[in-house]
């Protein structure tokens, strides 16, 4: 597969999509290939007793994606498929073999026990004027995605899709869509180790959203799920036909340029009927209300958002040991400064807020200062929480951006004050982060990188230690082609689970990217990055840290 789709992809020199011609039945038809190689090898910390110095736990792993459309007309074929091998994973000891890791779990099965092949995503989409039909997976996301947020999230390497059947029906102005099938999370990870891999948890969804558009737009949807159980024996087609142990309605109401003001107003009613998610409590509904409203006084631009929910989050409670979620609501957080404390906030289960956002465009918007301002009311004490009693949350933050000619500055700063019921001591977030962009004449641009974050914790009944969390990045971008880049991490912190190879808080990492045609980028990084919570679009997941090398190839034509 991967040799001659790449040097297909090289003798391509411009990336597009490649018409096919002749007369023949395929004649006209569109066909794009995206083809993505990445090898890692893993320096491993732990080491063989009476064999330390051979390193014989360090491993690797191959991963390759393939995706692949066909368009003709009103007609779309789409195919993803990917494969994971792990290599030098294995040792004899006394003759006697021995595996370090194992990349599937039992239960899923694979004629290979050091690779897997899979078919991560197929369907097949008629579209036309009156409307469109998928089959096989799709993505879909109702409003905000407070109810429903089925979809893909490079950045943090999730991708969600319903392996079923999506119809899109447009009457005028108004447009009915339908949905129902099973959830199939991505199982072959790009940016992740793949490790213990299982089967898929078929999580069954049926969901329908009627919308009108115009200056005043208007939505409403339901959706109901039944989730799957370990102990669940049979067809998951039998979820059908059980009681749901959800059932979300809403609407959303969304208003652009009406009065000289961009407004949105969302809320849901979330049914719990399973005790299932729930912890030693009786079900019960919760709901979400979330509103935005926008105004444009002269060069100013004036943000503010609300929010408050109450038991949104348990729609996740199956969806989250896996990596995903199936509802995301708008957080309203900084996301580059979110901790392992901080995320229990976004992910809380009884929580009120609101932020103040004011931007001015100065000098025709080359300068553009801004000030934002959270509050909340955090009730949740469980799930995710240290504190032990309800919390108010300050959080300000100031930024910056300016930019005069070819040169880019991006530069933020805030704290964030816990403040606990009671007299307890919170916990206080002080962070800033900069990116710089400068050229350097013949040699093309340097970007500039960099955060700092202390954090110190609050009085919490299993006592951690303050810590530094700090991140330096530095590149040269050098004509269209070359790319060199130094990474540093520092972190002190006790629950990152990993540690640096400068020092046991010290990480530093290289990278070299060369793009030999515009269909296709190469890279070669060598060096460590720590683990940690990365967030973007609302959504956050825990990345293990990494030490080794890696080599990644993509190209697309």
């Amino acid at each position: 597969m991967i040799p001659s789709l790449l040097l297909s992809v090289l003798a391509n020199p411009s990336a597009g999509a490649i018409p096919v011609g002749g007369d023949g039945p395929l004649a006209g038809t569109v066909v794009q290939v995206n083809e993505r190689l990445i090898v890692r090898w893993y320096r491993v910390d732990d080491v063989l007793e009476n064999f330390e110095d051979l390193r014989v736990l360090d491993y690797g792993e191959q991963v390759d994606r393939l995706t692949l459309t066909a368009t003709k007309g009103w007609l779309t074929l789409g195919v993803q498929a990917d494969e994971v091998t792990l290599f030098a994973n294995r040792y004899f000891l006394d003759e006697v073999e021995t595996w370090e890791r194992d990349l599937l779990d039992p239960a899923l099965s694979s004629p290979w026990p050091a690779a897997f092949v899979r078919l991560e995503k197929v369907y097949a989409q008629a579209q036309g004027a009156s409307g469109e039909l998928r089959l096989g997976d799709t993505y879909v996301s109702f409003g905000r995605g407070i109810a429903l947020a089925l979809v893909r999230n490079s950045e943090i390497d999730i991708d969600t899709s319903v392996r079923g059947a999506r119809g899109v029906v447009h009457l005028g102005a108004w447009d009915l869509s339908v949905v129902t099938g099973f959830t199939n999370p991505q199982q072959v990870l790009l940016e992740n180790p793949n490790l213990d891999m299982g089967p898929d948890d078929l999580h069954e969804v049926a969901a329908v959203r009627v919308e009108r558009f115009g200056p005043v737009a208007a939505g409403l949807h339901a959706v109901t799920w039944k989730f799957a159980r370990a102990s669940d024996d049979g067809s998951p087609f039998a979820r059908y036909g059980q009681v749901p142990d959800v059932a979300v309605v809403g609407g959303n109401v969304e208003a652009s340029g009406v009065g000289g003001l961009d407004l949105y107003l969302e809320g849901d009613w979330f049914g719990y009927r399973s005790a299932d998610l729930f912890v030693e409590e009786e079900p019960r509904p919760g709901y979400a209300l979330y509103g935005s409203t926008s105004v444009y006084p002269g060069r100013f631009t004036v943000l503010l958002e609300a929010k408050r929910y109450l038991g949104t989050e348990r729609m996740n409670a199956f969806a989250t040991p896996w990596g995903y979620e199936v509802a995301a609501p708008p957080s309203l957080d900084y996301e580059r400064a979110i901790t392992e404390d901080s995320s229990a906030e976004v992910n809380s289960n009884d929580i009120a807020g609101a932020r103040l956002k004011v931007q001015y465009a100065g000098r025709e918007g080359l300068l553009v200062p801004s000030l934002s301002l959270g509050a909340f009311r955090d009730a949740d004490l469980g799930g995710l929480h240290f504190n032990g009693s309800a919390e108010t949350i300050a959080h300000p933050v100031a930024g910056v951006t300016w930019i005069a000619g070819d040169v880019h500055v991006l530069a933020n700063a805030g704290a964030r004050a816990d403040v606990r019921d009671g007299d307890v001591r919170g916990d206080l977030t002080l962070h800033g982060d900069l990116d710089v962009v400068v050229p350097v004449g013949a040699l093309g641009h340097l970007e500039l990188g960099g955060a700092v974050l202390r954090f110190r914790w609050g009085e919490n009944d299993i006592q951690q230690t303050d810590y530094w969390d700090v991140t330096h990045s530095l590149a040269l971008h050098h004509g269209e082609r070359w790319s060199f880049l130094v990474h540093q991490d520092f972190s002190d912190n006790p629950l990152v689970r990993s540690t640096g190879n400068l020092g046991e808080d010290l990480y530093l990492a290289g990278e070299v990217q060369f793009k030999p045609t515009p269909a296709v980028t190469t890279s070669l990084f060598a060096g460590a990055y720590k683990a940690g919570i990365r967030c973007a679009g609302g959504q956050c997941r825990s990345v293990p840290g990494f030490k080794g090398l890696r080599l990644s190839v993509e190209g697309s034509f």
